[in-house]
């Protein structure tokens, strides 16, 4: 069977031509073929048809073989040229060969010109298939440069989706990520496309969940394999039939990214009426989906990392870092436009009750819960962080005045008011809370974190599901207090203890009925500290006992020097 041949003849003689055509047809081929003699039929022919094989004739009446040899290295470097003429000399072959023909032929002897044609087109053919690789590689390469440079999961995928769909032939294309624990396909915001009619696709997709087998994205899921469609007929399940039927594609191709024996994303470019063969572009996409998956798997991991370093991994709410960030974010705002930023720590009462009681795992439930009933209070724009354990801070950002902050407050002190279920049973937890506000209060964010929390340990105080704006006076009690209690620790080491002994007595019988001892702390020779200072309540003075001894009661009794058996109490007065 003959084999076809697009063959442009340069040459003047209808009859050289057509010897030419006969010498063709002897070796085997199927000259489909075009004569011309002059510059613009040639540049015509060139812009109506693709040809494989050029015969010149040197020397025209109207037309120079240079000329000719130059306007069509000009159109094609690679497209085989050969000289076939009675009148080229020795000198003009070889000077015609340094300008980009591949071979010259004497009419007089054709004997050589099929087996000229047969090397020149092997060798053409070698050299398209080598340029289509380096091609392919640099596309390949290209992809891998974008997807690599690309910030995020979806901003990968819209780079290899322009480049993919450009050397597809494809005029738009979007990318499916799948969703593992609800067992779907979502559409990633990554697209690309020319026109209204990609548009319209993209906005109905963001709106599907697509499952394993359906459409062509499901299918590439469920197979782990490419999928080319030629039609969308037997597609019915597909959500996007429909639309594509009306639209201007003729086919789509789906492509799985895979990444560890998994698919990461799912590919799909549709195919219009100036579609590329498959063949040509097959290896190339897979080789660019190859590229792709790897970087989308490290993209998903640095992602994850960038989650734990940020986020609460039981709330899923920011953390101390992104809290810090975002706090310093909303002062620099407040300080550029006049607004207070308002910094609140919420601490649960009696949370460590629910701990004991139903575990920690219900706990963590109850967590969630609180989580969640914080976040519908605040407006938007503010924030809740989950700090510790039972304890959680919050952004009041872009406020006129303290009142917005206390309206906040009380909203969230009336939601804890509801029960909680927990475990099948209903939970009622409170919880005290301490605003600090900017600039009122402090100006870093440092400071309005540590008013925050003093004012909240007031509120607890207090007996707890309330709240309090912090006040100046709170850090010097805390200051004090924090003093008093480091002097304490080391006021037996330094002697600074005395025992004093004062009667009881039975004023009816005027009689002394036994004996109380007395500590006092005398804090330098010239400072005695005050019992007011030094004990605020009776069930604190044993606590207090006990942190300047290191022992219990009893035995701090056994410090003093009396051997009072039934001393009433070993007491701050």
């Amino acid at each position: 069977m003959a084999t076809p041949l697009h063959v442009l003849i340069v040459e003047d003689s209808i009859d050289d031509a057509t010897l030419l055509l006969y010498e063709l047809k002897r070796g085997g081929y199927d000259p489909i073929h075009q004569r011309v003699d002059t510059p613009e039929a040639l540049e015509q022919a060139f812009a109506t048809g693709a040809w494989e094989l050029v015969l010149v004739d040197f020397t025209m009446p109207r037309f120079s073989g240079r000329k000719a040899l130059e306007l069509v290295k000009a159109r094609d470097s690679e497209l085989p040229f050969i000289f076939v003429s009675g009148t080229i000399g020795e000198d003009a072959a070889v000077a015609a060969m340094k300008s980009g023909a591949n071979d010259y032929i004497i009419k007089g002897n054709l004997k050589r010109l099929l087996p000229a044609i047969d090397r020149e087109l092997r060798e053409a053919q070698d050299r398209r298939e080598r340029r289509r690789a380096e091609d392919n590689v640099r596309l390949v390469h290209d992809v891998a440069m974008a997807v690599a440079d690309a910030p995020d999961v979806h901003a990968a995928l819209g780079a290899a989706l322009h480049r993919m769909c450009a050397a597809a032939g494809c005029s738009g294309g979007q990318a499916w990520l799948p969703a593992p624990a609800d067992n779907w396909l979502e559409c990633s915001p990554a697209w690309f496309g020319i026109g209204p009619e990609i548009d319209e696709i993209h906005r109905i997709s963001q709106t599907l969940k697509l499952a394993p087998g359906v459409g062509v994205p499901g299918r590439v899921w469920q197979t782990q394999q490419p999928l080319w469609l030629s039609h969308f007929d037997g597609e019915p399940q597909w959500p996007l039939t429909a639309v594509l039927h009306d639209s201007a594609f003729v086919g789509a191709i789906g492509l799985p990214v895979l990444a560890a024996g998994q698919v990461v994303a799912v590919l799909e470019m549709f195919i219009d009426v100036t579609g590329r063969p498959r063949e040509r572009v097959e290896h190339t996409l897979n080789a660019m989906a190859a590229q792709l998956g790897s970087v989308i798997q490290r993209k998903n991991a640095e992602a994850r990392l960038s989650y734990l370093a940020h986020y609460d991994v039981l709330t899923g709410l920011p953390n101390r870092i992104l809290f810090s960030d975002r706090l310093r974010q909303a002062l620099v705002e407040a300080e550029r436009h006049g607004r207070l930023v308002g910094v609140a720590h919420v601490d649960l009462d009696r949370f460590k009750a629910v701990n004991d009681t139903l575990g920690r795992e219900m706990g963590d439930v109850l967590l969630n819960t609180v989580a969640q009933r914080l976040s519908q209070c605040l407006r938007k724009g503010d924030t809740v962080a989950r700090l510790s354990s039972d304890e959680f801070t919050l952004i009041f950002s872009d406020m006129r005045s303290a009142d917005d902050a206390a309206r906040i407050a009380l909203k969230i002190l009336e939601a804890f008011g509801r029960a909680y279920a927990v475990a099948g049973q209903e939970v009622y937890v409170n919880a005290s809370m301490g605003i600090a506000l900017f600039p009122l209060d402090d100006r870093t964010a440092e400071d309005l974190m540590r008013d925050a929390d003093i004012a909240m340990g007031r509120a607890k105080e207090s007996g707890g599901n309330s709240y309090q704006f912090y006040r100046t006076e709170m850090t010097f009690r805390v200051t004090e207090k924090m003093a008093l209690e480091n002097g304490l620790r080391r006021a037996i080491e330094r002697k600074e203890l005395r025992l004093n002994y004062q009667p009881k007595i039975d004023v009816q019988r005027q009689t002394i009925t036994g004996v109380e001892a007395l500590v006092r702390w005398q804090r330098g020779p010239h400072t005695a500290v005050p019992p007011a200072n030094s004990c605020h309540s009776p069930r604190r003075s044993g606590s207090l006992c006990r942190l300047a001894t290191g022992c219990s009661t009893r035995r701090a009794r056994k410090h003093a020097r009396g051997r009072m058996l039934d001393w009433p109490t070993c007491a701050w007065r």
